[in-house]
């Protein structure tokens, strides 16, 4: 495809040879291994000063060197190899003190040992329930806590289950990334769907007729365009907006995780009831207001969870102010965010 950018290179070489991180060669006329590296590897370990679990930081000198130890035939080989990746430690914030730690225990593993291929045995295993938990800096000091208040659940008045014979186990979830919150792992579809709601055409479907179908829309009382996604009635995890047509105070935006459907009607069967709970109810059961002049659209879906959604809900409101000038009034999910008003 680039004939003039690709670059072959062959190398031979009768005594040696390299493959993935390993190197071969014949020394004496015996066989031996050694660590292999490119040229071009710059040794980049993760960053002592990263917010990484500190249990983690020493798997890597560990786990590193006992990969070194394997691959070392040689034991002169194996200690140079070793000084090595010392130094690219030191170079990445390593404190020499855990570094020690953590190579001493090589000393108790004998290279033959490390090479044998180990079975697992299923019924070995110990039924152990896992403690999950997204990590954070203190977690392992507060399961230490738990760890030394298990003896008092177990002598308590009350007898356990069997399955809380042992004690659980600490397992961490990875806690949101920059990766994970700057990209996306799906791709954009082909064809993407027009913009604009799209009414279900249901035969029986009562929510068509008040769904706003255009692309852009201005809410009452105010100069600010939306812009709709392309969802229809029965749309879910989306957050949308109520507006009446007689009036500029009439806006209302909310959110829902179940299909707009069973929402809408929610909201319908409070009008109709003239439930005074509810300011949708007491709005468009004003004289000269009815159903007729409820008018909806859904603005955008496909959040990744319910605080994102809600997160999107608030910005909305602030954005068209229906806490001071329209008819959300509920409070209960906000009161942390008052401060953005």
């Amino acid at each position: 495809m680039f004939p003039n950018e690709l670059v072959f290179l062959h190398e031979f070489n009768d005594s040696k040879v390299e493959y993935s991180d390993l190197q071969v060669k014949i020394k004496d006329s015996t066989i031996s291994t050694s660590l292999y590296t490119k040229p071009t590897d710059i040794h980049k370990y993760l960053d002592f000063n990263s917010c990484h679990p500190l249990s983690l930081k020493r798997s890597i000198v560990y786990s590193q060197g006992i990969r070194i130890k394997r691959i070392c035939s040689d034991n002169d080989d194996f200690q140079h190899q070793l000084a090595v990746f010392v130094s690219h430690l030191l170079s990445s914030g390593y404190p020499l003190k855990l570094i020690n730690k953590e190579i001493r225990k090589l000393s108790n593993s004998h290279r033959s040992e490390l090479l044998e291929y180990k079975t697992k045995n299923p019924s070995s295993r110990i039924p152990m329930i896992p403690f999950v938990t997204t990590y954070f800096p203190q977690c392992r000091r507060l399961f230490r806590h738990f760890k030394s208040l298990w003896p008092t659940l177990q002598s308590g008045p009350h007898p356990t289950p069997a399955c809380f014979n042992y004690q659980p186990v600490l397992a961490l979830k990875q806690p949101p990334s920059l990766s994970s919150l700057l990209v996306s792992s799906s791709l954009p579809p082909l064809n993407p769907p027009p913009p604009g709601n799209l009414p279900c055409n249901r035969p029986r479907c009562q929510i068509c007729k008040h769904l706003i179908t255009d692309t852009v829309v201005t809410p009452p009382g105010t100069n600010i365009k939306l812009y709709p996604g392309p969802f229809n009635c029965n749309s879910s995890n989306v957050v949308y907006l109520f507006y009446c047509d007689k009036c500029p105070n009439g806006n209302y935006v909310g959110e829902t995780k179940t299909p707009f459907r069973l929402r809408f009607n929610n909201h319908k069967q409070t009008i109709r009831s003239k439930s005074e709970h509810h300011t949708i109810s007491l709005h468009f059961n004003l004289p000269d207001h009815g159903l007729e002049n409820l008018h909806c659209c859904l603005l955008r879906g496909g959040f990744k969870s319910d605080s994102e959604r809600k997160s999107y809900e608030l910005k909305l409101i602030n954005k068209l102010n229906t806490l001071d000038h329209g008819l959300n009034r509920e409070r209960s999910h906000l009161g942390a965010f008052n401060c953005l008003r």
